[in-house]
């Protein structure tokens, strides 16, 4: 978390954006969570490469989903969703949101697996 802070303050954020999405992959703690949650948050759209978006906003959909944040998580993938054309992409996001909704409302999932198809 520090380099990522390092990267940040040298204005290097899209090298920063990599090394908190690789960290993402091994940090599960709570604390830690919160941390990636507040760093990934610190970037705007226009501070990184728009594919580098696409995971940023991914992975905070996903770090917000796991307690059960799902109306920012939801926000989270919209943002995904909108900055990329990519159908492949898009449908990975789909689906995502339709797991959020599986256990509470099915047909809202039922939707967001459509749009994945």
């Amino acid at each position: 978390m520090r380099a990522a802070w390092h990267l940040t303050m040298a204005g290097k954020l899209n090298d920063a954006a990599g090394l908190l999405l690789r960290a993402s992959e091994t940090l599960s703690t709570e604390g830690q969570l919160d941390d990636l949650v507040d760093g990934f948050s610190a970037f705007s759209e226009k501070q990184v490469y728009p594919g580098r978006w696409y995971q940023v906003q991914t992975c905070l959909g996903d770090l917000h989903q796991r307690p059960g944040n799902r109306r920012v998580a939801i926000a989270s993938y919209r943002k995904a969703l909108q900055s990329v054309p990519d159908p492949a992409q898009q449908a990975r996001i789909y689906r995502r949101m339709g797991k959020l909704y599986e256990d509470e409302n099915q047909l809202r999932a039922l939707g967001y697996y459509h749009s994945a198809a």
